[in-house]
């Protein structure tokens, strides 16, 4: 008993910090997880699979900040599936799940719908979540209202993209491609990003390019090739090294095309942004909830394998869990006794006036203390 005790006392304190993490963060988290793994490869029919994801994938955990974006209960909120977060636009949620499911990470801007019909900018980062098979768990998601930014950005001055609150945003910068000279403007804070001398604001496209890791290049070369030809998006996260220290850095990147009257491209105009401390700060998130599942793994595992009965409770001293033994020695199913109060799943009576004994589990809910025995 006192083995399982520390494993529970410990989950709770890893509980305990996760929710802190959630409730005390200026971003928007949920996860949502499928009712069994998933194998994606291109040896499924991923039209058939998402057929599946989008009726058994459900929200089951989200903060306060994501609620207040859309201004839903938690009740309205968790549960929700693809099929309906997307019925507005079923084939842009599908192609959304099926690029997630594709490179497992995405970040991307959308604009959503709040429950008032009012029109919401969301960025978000999302991450799938596997199992030591390369099968998908679910994903969960990073997100942040960006309806203010949105709205403030306009081009200024020789139409370079300038956002109207641009100086307070941290660590972002300009730049400028000029397709005829092949030249590149960039800002102080863009210079000072890649590592080149502010002295010289002009450089050549070759040497920017050069900082790009060399495995990212044809990713970002078919990106700024699609905006010119096709006019696709150029929103881009990628990593660089900077020139001057070789340090590794990751940047967010936003451009557009300015054209001729004859739709010629003459020049490419964007931003860069350095989001190292973000994409850490989201790789410790990541961290933290695989070594969070390993334990929960790892207590699931010791609970059933140890010769103790085991329950636990909620707050309310209604059943949570217990493991085999336990179940074995009450006769009940631990999906029964899910939800039901102790005393009811578990009846302590006298040796001496077979009467039954106060519930253990309502003594240490009343008292705060440890009870040893009866």
């Amino acid at each position: 008993m006192k083995e399982s005790t520390i494993i529970q006392e410990y989950l709770k304190n890893e509980n305990k910090m996760l929710d802190l993490f959630f409730s005390q963060s200026t971003s928007g988290f949920f996860f949502m997880m499928l009712d069994q793994p998933l194998v994606w490869n291109d040896s499924i029919d991923k039209e058939k699979a998402l057929d599946y994801v989008f009726e058994h994938q459900r929200v089951t955990r989200a903060n306060q900040k994501m609620l207040d974006y859309y201004g839903l209960t938690i009740e309205k909120y968790l549960n929700r599936t693809p099929s309906q977060i997307f019925r507005h636009d079923l084939e842009k949620g599908r192609n959304l799940w099926r690029s997630l499911f594709d490179q497992k990470t995405m970040h991307y801007v959308t604009q959503e719908r709040k429950k008032d019909g009012s029109m919401i900018w969301i960025e978000g980062d999302y991450v799938c979540i596997t199992d030591d098979k390369g099968r998908i768990l679910g994903h969960f998601g990073i997100q942040n209202d960006i309806t203010e930014r949105i709205k403030n950005e306009q081009i200024v001055n020789d139409d370079k993209i300038r956002f109207f609150q641009a100086q307070e945003l941290a660590k972002l910068g300009h730049w400028e491609i000029d397709l005829k000279t092949g030249v590149v403007w960039g800002s102080e804070e863009a210079h000072r990003i890649y590592g080149f001398n502010q002295d010289q604001p002009y450089l050549p496209l070759h040497l920017v390019q050069s900082a790009v890791l060399p495995e990212l290049r044809p990713m970002m070369d078919q990106a700024l090739k699609d905006l010119i030809e096709k006019d696709l998006p150029y929103d881009v996260e990628f990593k660089i090294k900077r020139v001057d220290s070789n340090h590794e850095l990751f940047v967010h990147s936003i451009a557009m095309v300015k054209r001729d009257d004859a739709g010629k491209p003459l020049k490419i105009m964007g931003t860069i942004q350095d989001i190292t401390k973000r994409k850490l700060m989201e790789l410790e998130i990541i961290k933290n909830a695989n070594e969070l599942k390993i334990h929960r793994n790892l207590l699931s595992a010791t609970l059933q394998s140890i010769g103790d009965a085991v329950i636990s409770t909620d707050n309310k001293g209604n059943i949570v869990s217990m493991n085999h033994v336990a179940a074995q020695l009450t006769e009940w199913k631990v999906a029964d006794a899910r939800g039901k109060p102790f005393n009811q799943i578990f009846k302590i009576i006298s040796e001496a006036t077979r009467l039954e004994l106060n519930s253990p589990a309502e003594i240490v809910l009343q008292t705060g203390n440890c009870f040893a025995n009866w």
